[in-house]
C-alpha cells in the first residue's frame, strides 16, 4: 500500500486539545527542555563540580572578557548559562542579526547566490569581529553610535561614494530585519533621513578616461590580432568588439543561441560565488541574464559573422559555443586572453568591460537611438549608459578634423 505523509489540520489539534487527548502542559515542558538543551549544548566552556561543592563555568561576554562563574548547584549554574544566551538571543548583535537577515534572503532565494557573496565579503570587510561597534546590542544603539562608525569606516577604508552604497545598504537592510523581528524599535530610515555627510568625506578616485575604453585605433589592433592569432577566446574577444555582451554572457552561449546572419540570443549568464557547503568558490551558468532588461537578441554587424562562423567550425557539436577540452571558457580566460592581447600589441592591458564601454560608447558617439542602444547593452536606463558607457574613443587625429570642421567662423 502507498503511505502518503500526514498533516494534522489545525480543527482536529484543537479537537484534540479540547477533549483531553493532548496535554499542553506536556507539550510546553518537553518544548522548553529541548530549548534548555539547545543552549546548554551552544555552550563552549565546560560546567564543572569543585572540590568546595560548587558548580563553575565561564561566561564570554561581548567585551572579550572571560568570567568565572559559581553557583550553589548544577541546575543553578546550568539556568545561568541558559538565562545568558537567551539574553543574546532576545537583544542580538549587530553581527548576529546580519546572519539571520542574510539567512532569510538565502531561504526565500532574494538574492542570487553571487550578490550573496558579495554581501558577505562586504559585511566582513566592514564589520570584522574585532570592531566594538558589532557587540553593541541593537536594541541598545544610538544615533551617534550608528553615525561615528559610519564616519569611522568610511576614513579608515578609503571608500568612495560608491563602495559607501553597499555599507549604507547593508545597515538599513540589518535594523530594518531586526525592528521587524522585535530586536529593536530603532528606525533606521529616520536615521538615514537625517544623516547628512560631506561630499569630501569620501574618497576620490580619478579614472584615466583613456583606460575605461579602447579608442579606435587601439580596438583595431587588437581584433586584428585576436584574427591573427584565432584561437576560440581571442575570437570570442574580436566578437565582443562587435557585441558587446558582458563577458559572463559571452560565455554562457550555446550554439541554439546564434541566429546566423541575424541575432545572439541573450537568456543566460555565468556567475561566481562561494559555496558555504564546500567552503570554495565555485563558477556556473544560470538560465537566466544579470538584469530583466539583459535578455535580449542583440544585433551584430554583418562584418562580425565571419568571425563567428570561425568559432562555430572549431566548436561545432559542444553544448556551449566557448570549450576548450571539453570544458567551457570562462570569464577570467576571456579576461586574461585579452590583458594578453594587449600586452602583444603594445598598449595597456584592460578588462573585458572596457571592450562593453567602448562598445556603447561607439554606439552612442554614432548618435544611434536611445532604444535601440538600450536593447543592445541591455541596460533598463539609458541614463546608466551614458554616465557609465559614454566615452570619447576617438584618437587625438579624429578629434582635430572634427574640431576643425565645427569651430569655424
Amino acid at each position: 500500500m502507498l503511505q502518503t505523509k500526514s498533516v494534522v489540520p489545525d480543527d482536529v489539534l484543537r479537537y484534540a486539545v479540547a477533549h483531553g487527548m493532548i496535554d499542553l502542559s506536556y507539550v510546553q515542558e518537553q518544548i522548553e527542555m529541548n530549548k534548555r538543551k539547545e543552549l546548554l549544548e551552544k555552550h563552549p566552556h565546560k560546567i564543572w563540580e569543585g572540590k568546595d561543592g560548587k558548580w563553575y563555568t565561564y561566561i564570554h561576554y561581548e567585551s572579550g572578557e572571560r568570567a568565572l562563574k559559581k553557583r550553589g548547584t548544577k541546575d543553578e549554574i546550568e539556568t545561568l548559562v541558559i538565562q545568558y544566551y537567551q539574553e543574546q538571543e532576545q537583544h542580538p548583535c549587530f553581527r548576529e542579526v546580519y546572519a539571520k537577515w542574510i539567512l532569510e534572503k538565502e531561504e526565500f532565494g532574494e538574492v542570487g547566490e553571487n550578490t550573496i557573496t558579495r554581501y558577505d565579503n562586504d559585511f566582513e570587510r566592514f564589520f570584522p569581529k574585532i570592531e566594538p561597534f558589532c557587540k553593541i546590542r541593537l536594541c541598545d544603539m544610538t544615533d551617534s553610535e550608528l553615525e561615528r562608525f559610519i564616519k569611522k569606516t568610511i576614513k579608515e577604508k578609503g571608500l568612495t561614494y560608491k563602495s559607501y552604497a553597499m555599507l549604507r545598504l547593508i545597515i538599513n537592510g540589518v535594523f530594518k530585519f531586526a525592528k521587524r523581528e522585535g530586536y529593536t524599535n530603532y528606525s533606521i530610515s529616520t536615521f538615514f533621513k537625517d544623516l547628512s555627510l560631506p561630499s569630501n568625506i569620501f574618497k576620490k578616485r580619478v579614472k584615466n578616461p583613456e583606460m575605461e575604453v579602447f579608442n579606435e585605433v587601439e580596438s583595431r589592433k587588437v581584433i586584428e590580432y585576436c584574427l591573427d592569432n584565432p584561437t576560440l577566446e581571442n575570437l570570442g574577444i574580436a566578437v565582443n568588439f562587435y557585441s558587446g555582451l558582458r563577458v559572463g554572457e559571452l560565455s554562457a552561449l550555446k550554439h541554439s543561441d546564434i541566429n546566423i546572419g541575424n541575432y545572439i540570443n541573450v537568456h543566460r549568464t555565468e556567475i561566481v560565488y562561494k559555496d558555504k557547503s564546500l567552503g570554495k568558490r565555485v563558477t556556473v551558468v544560470k538560465e537566466y541574464p544579470k538584469t530583466d532588461a539583459g535578455d535580449r537578441k542583440v544585433i551584430i554587424p554583418d562584418e562580425a559573422w565571419n568571425i563567428m562562423r570561425m568559432i562555430i567550425s572549431r566548436n561545432p557539436t559542444g553544448e556551449y559555443l566557448f570549450m576548450r577540452n571539453g570544458k567551457r571558457i570562462t570569464e577570467r580566460m576571456f579576461n586574461y586572453y585579452l590583458k594578453a592581447a594587449c600586452k602583444k600589441v603594445g598598449i595597456a592591458p584592460r578588462s573585458t568591460h572596457k571592450v562593453r564601454k567602448t562598445y556603447g560608447s561607439k554606439l552612442l558617439q554614432n548618435n544611434v537611438d536611445s532604444a535601440i542602444v538600450l536593447k543592445q547593452i541591455g541596460h533598463k536606463n539609458i541614463s546608466t549608459t551614458h554616465g557609465y558607457y559614454h566615452y570619447d574613443i576617438t584618437t587625438d587625429g579624429t578629434r582635430k578634423k572634427l574640431i576643425n570642421g565645427a569651430i569655424v567662423y
